[in-house]
Protein backbone atom coordinates (compact mmCIF):
# COMPACT_ATOMS: atom_id res chain seq x y z
CA UNK A 1 0.00 0.00 0.00
CA UNK A 2 1.13 3.66 -0.90
CA UNK A 3 2.27 5.84 1.61
CA UNK A 4 -1.73 7.77 0.62
CA UNK A 5 -3.36 4.17 0.84
CA UNK A 6 -3.27 2.87 -2.92
CA UNK A 7 -3.16 -0.46 -2.78
CA UNK A 8 -0.01 -1.58 -5.96
CA UNK A 9 1.31 -4.91 -7.27
CA UNK A 10 4.86 -4.85 -6.39
CA UNK A 11 6.38 -8.36 -5.71
CA UNK A 12 9.13 -7.37 -3.32
CA UNK A 13 9.79 -5.32 -0.35
CA UNK A 14 12.67 -3.53 -1.84
CA UNK A 15 11.83 -0.83 -4.90
CA UNK A 16 15.61 -0.80 -6.06
CA UNK A 17 15.43 -4.83 -6.74
CA UNK A 18 12.89 -3.74 -9.60
CA UNK A 19 12.80 -0.02 -10.04
CA UNK A 20 15.33 2.95 -9.73
CA UNK A 21 13.41 4.50 -6.12
CA UNK A 22 15.12 3.41 -2.67
CA UNK A 23 13.05 2.21 -0.35
CA UNK A 24 9.80 0.54 0.30
CA UNK A 25 6.43 1.06 -1.47
CA UNK A 26 5.07 2.20 2.06
CA UNK A 27 7.55 5.33 1.23
CA UNK A 28 6.11 6.76 -1.82
CA UNK A 29 2.56 8.56 -3.08
CA UNK A 30 0.56 6.57 -5.62
CA UNK A 31 1.44 9.12 -8.44
CA UNK A 32 5.14 8.55 -7.46
CA UNK A 33 4.75 4.43 -7.65
CA UNK A 34 2.30 4.60 -10.75
CA UNK A 35 4.75 6.64 -12.74
CA UNK A 36 7.70 4.46 -11.98
CA UNK A 37 9.11 1.90 -14.50
CA UNK A 38 8.89 -1.61 -13.73
CA UNK A 39 9.99 -3.15 -16.74
CA UNK A 40 13.56 -2.12 -17.23
CA UNK A 41 15.33 -4.50 -14.56
CA UNK A 42 13.62 -7.50 -16.77
CA UNK A 43 15.29 -6.41 -19.96
CA UNK A 44 18.52 -6.08 -18.42
CA UNK A 45 18.51 -9.45 -16.82
CA UNK A 46 16.75 -11.02 -19.88
CA UNK A 47 18.22 -9.55 -23.04
CA UNK A 48 18.02 -13.18 -24.48
CA UNK A 49 13.71 -12.64 -24.52
CA UNK A 50 12.32 -10.97 -27.46
CA UNK A 51 9.59 -9.15 -25.91
CA UNK A 52 10.80 -5.37 -24.04
CA UNK A 53 9.31 -4.20 -20.91
CA UNK A 54 11.01 -1.01 -20.09
CA UNK A 55 8.35 2.20 -19.71
CA UNK A 56 5.94 -0.46 -18.13
CA UNK A 57 4.86 1.15 -14.82
CA UNK A 58 3.22 -0.40 -11.44
CA UNK A 59 -0.28 -0.83 -11.38
CA UNK A 60 -2.78 -0.93 -8.45
CA UNK A 61 -4.71 -3.93 -7.56
CA UNK A 62 -7.71 -1.91 -8.53
CA UNK A 63 -7.00 -1.32 -12.21
CA UNK A 64 -5.68 -5.01 -12.87
CA UNK A 65 -8.71 -6.49 -10.96
CA UNK A 66 -11.44 -4.45 -12.99
CA UNK A 67 -9.46 -5.19 -16.46
CA UNK A 68 -9.18 -9.07 -15.85
CA UNK A 69 -12.06 -9.53 -13.18
CA UNK A 70 -13.23 -12.72 -13.88
CA UNK A 71 -10.34 -13.69 -16.50
CA UNK A 72 -8.51 -15.58 -13.73
CA UNK A 73 -8.25 -17.12 -10.69
CA UNK A 74 -7.14 -14.85 -8.43
CA UNK A 75 -4.31 -15.67 -6.43
CA UNK A 76 -3.48 -12.48 -4.18
CA UNK A 77 -0.55 -11.94 -1.68
CA UNK A 78 -0.39 -9.21 0.73
CA UNK A 79 3.15 -7.79 1.11
CA UNK A 80 3.67 -5.09 3.58
CA UNK A 81 3.28 -4.54 6.86
CA UNK A 82 0.44 -2.05 7.39
CA UNK A 83 -2.37 -3.70 9.53
CA UNK A 84 -5.34 -2.38 7.47
CA UNK A 85 -3.79 -4.41 4.12
CA UNK A 86 -6.11 -7.68 5.42
CA UNK A 87 -9.14 -5.37 5.03
CA UNK A 88 -8.28 -3.29 2.13
CA UNK A 89 -7.31 -6.43 -0.03
CA UNK A 90 -10.49 -8.08 0.72
CA UNK A 91 -12.35 -5.19 0.18
CA UNK A 92 -11.08 -4.64 -3.06
CA UNK A 93 -11.67 -8.42 -3.62
CA UNK A 94 -15.44 -7.91 -2.78
CA UNK A 95 -15.97 -4.61 -4.96
CA UNK A 96 -14.92 -6.85 -8.01
CA UNK A 97 -17.22 -9.51 -7.01
CA UNK A 98 -14.52 -12.00 -7.37
CA UNK A 99 -14.95 -13.84 -4.01
CA UNK A 100 -15.15 -16.84 -5.67
CA UNK A 101 -12.12 -16.66 -7.84
CA UNK A 102 -9.31 -15.96 -5.20
CA UNK A 103 -7.21 -17.27 -2.74
CA UNK A 104 -5.57 -14.54 -0.60
CA UNK A 105 -2.24 -15.22 0.62
CA UNK A 106 0.79 -13.77 3.17
CA UNK A 107 3.86 -15.08 4.77
CA UNK A 108 2.29 -13.14 7.70
CA UNK A 109 -0.20 -14.89 9.88
CA UNK A 110 -1.58 -12.00 11.19
CA UNK A 111 -2.75 -10.92 7.99
CA UNK A 112 -4.40 -14.26 6.72
CA UNK A 113 -6.05 -14.71 10.23
CA UNK A 114 -7.23 -10.83 10.19
CA UNK A 115 -8.67 -11.82 6.68
CA UNK A 116 -10.48 -15.17 8.36
CA UNK A 117 -11.74 -12.98 10.86
CA UNK A 118 -13.26 -10.75 8.61
CA UNK A 119 -14.70 -13.86 6.01
CA UNK A 120 -15.34 -16.97 7.11
CA UNK A 121 -15.16 -18.37 3.27
CA UNK A 122 -12.48 -16.65 1.44
CA UNK A 123 -9.78 -19.01 0.91
CA UNK A 124 -6.54 -18.50 2.48
CA UNK A 125 -2.85 -19.76 2.09
CA UNK A 126 -0.21 -18.96 5.00
CA UNK A 127 3.08 -19.40 2.89
CA UNK A 128 5.97 -19.98 5.57
CA UNK A 129 9.57 -18.76 4.84
CA UNK A 130 12.04 -21.62 5.37
CA UNK A 131 15.68 -22.06 4.60
CA UNK A 132 17.11 -22.12 0.85
CA UNK A 133 19.34 -24.91 1.35
CA UNK A 134 17.39 -27.85 -0.01
CA UNK A 135 16.48 -30.03 3.10
CA UNK A 136 18.54 -33.07 1.80
CA UNK A 137 21.46 -30.94 2.60
CA UNK A 138 20.65 -30.67 6.11
CA UNK A 139 22.18 -32.11 8.85
CA UNK A 140 19.70 -34.33 10.79
CA UNK A 141 19.43 -32.26 13.72
CA UNK A 142 18.72 -29.34 11.51
CA UNK A 143 16.26 -31.46 9.03
CA UNK A 144 14.33 -32.51 12.32
CA UNK A 145 13.81 -28.43 13.72
CA UNK A 146 13.03 -27.68 10.32
CA UNK A 147 9.70 -29.99 10.15
CA UNK A 148 8.49 -29.69 13.54
CA UNK A 149 8.51 -25.91 12.69
CA UNK A 150 7.18 -26.25 9.93
CA UNK A 151 4.73 -28.62 11.57
CA UNK A 152 3.55 -26.03 14.28
CA UNK A 153 3.00 -23.36 11.85
CA UNK A 154 0.86 -26.14 9.34
CA UNK A 155 -1.19 -26.53 12.85
CA UNK A 156 -1.56 -23.14 13.74
CA UNK A 157 -2.53 -22.43 9.82
CA UNK A 158 -5.19 -25.47 10.45
CA UNK A 159 -6.34 -23.55 14.02
CA UNK A 160 -7.01 -20.48 12.43
CA UNK A 161 -8.93 -21.81 9.53
CA UNK A 162 -7.18 -21.78 6.61
CA UNK A 163 -7.32 -23.39 3.31
CA UNK A 164 -3.70 -23.99 2.17
CA UNK A 165 0.07 -23.55 3.38
CA UNK A 166 2.96 -22.55 0.55
CA UNK A 167 6.38 -24.14 1.86
CA UNK A 168 9.93 -23.28 -0.19
CA UNK A 169 9.85 -26.21 -3.08
CA UNK A 170 13.59 -27.26 -1.98
CA UNK A 171 12.43 -27.76 1.77
CA UNK A 172 9.02 -29.79 1.15
CA UNK A 173 9.10 -33.48 2.08
CA UNK A 174 6.95 -36.50 1.69
CA UNK A 175 6.69 -36.20 5.28
CA UNK A 176 5.58 -32.77 5.78
CA UNK A 177 2.98 -33.41 2.63
CA UNK A 178 1.53 -35.74 4.29
CA UNK A 179 1.05 -33.84 7.68
CA UNK A 180 -0.34 -30.90 5.82
CA UNK A 181 -2.79 -32.88 3.27
CA UNK A 182 -3.65 -36.30 5.03
CA UNK A 183 -3.33 -35.32 9.20
CA UNK A 184 -4.30 -31.21 8.94
CA UNK A 185 -6.12 -31.84 5.69
CA UNK A 186 -5.23 -28.33 4.00
CA UNK A 187 -3.93 -27.74 0.85
CA UNK A 188 -0.25 -27.23 -0.26
CA UNK A 189 1.94 -25.21 -2.73
CA UNK A 190 5.36 -24.97 -3.69
CA UNK A 191 6.86 -21.48 -4.05
CA UNK A 192 10.59 -20.61 -5.30
CA UNK A 193 10.81 -23.53 -7.98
Amino acid sequence: MSRDGVLVLYHDAALERKTRLKGRVADYSAATLLATDIGTWFDEQHPEVERRYAGTKITTLDRVLAEFSDTFLWHIEIKGAQPELPERVLAAVREHDLLDRVMITSFLFDHVAKVRELDGDVPLCLRMRDPKTPVASLPTSQREALLESQRERIVQAKNAGLDMVGLRASVMTPEIIAFAREEQGLAIRAWGI
